[in-house]
């Protein structure tokens, strides 16, 4: 069972851990890749700084579905041992992220996170000099990862090996 970056979205993990778990034969192994924490992803936790400097934002719950969700190797071995997984290894990935897809510029990434990262909801409504401000920011954060016609923010995720037990 293959999922690159999806198993973190979730309302209930541990009942859909254990419904994947379900749909395996006993020995059958999943490989996941899930986010390690914001903090080891600048490419949506550093947008997010720039925009809570304009804006009030909501703490982020680690917990709820999400692209962090899963982010804590201590709580995601617990819910996959829960559902009845063994063997489980989660193993450290870096990288780089392109923010709004592979050929992205520092223009287009800031329109990207404007749109697509949590924040986004949030942004809708507030003073449009405001927004600019905010959009202008994140052009000059992304610009310091674009060299060469190539965006590449720093990433970190966890892959995760388990078998069915």
């Amino acid at each position: 069972m293959i999922s690159r970056l999806g198993v973190m979205f979730f309302a209930d993990p541990g009942a859909a851990f254990a419904r994947l778990h379900g749909l395996l034969v006993t020995g059958g192994q999943l490989d996941w890749a899930v986010w390690a924490p914001p903090e080891d992803n600048p490419w949506m936790s550093g947008a997010r700084k720039i925009v809570a400097k304009h804006i009030e934002l909501a703490p982020p719950d680690l917990a709820a579905p999400g692209p962090f969700s899963l982010s804590n190797p201590a709580r995601l071995t617990a819910l996959l041992i829960e559902a009845g997984f063994g063997k489980i290894d989660v193993a450290p990935s870096t990288g780089e992220q392109s923010v709004g897809g592979q050929g992205s510029t520092p223009d287009a990434a800031a329109d990207f996170a404007l749109t697509a990262f949590s924040f986004s909801d949030a942004m809708s409504g507030i003073d449009p000099v405001i927004q600019r401000s905010i959009r202008a920011e994140l052009v000059d954060f992304y610009a310091g990862f674009y060299s060469n016609g190539r965006l590449a923010v720093p990433a970190k995720a966890w892959l995760v090996q388990a078998s069915a037990e």
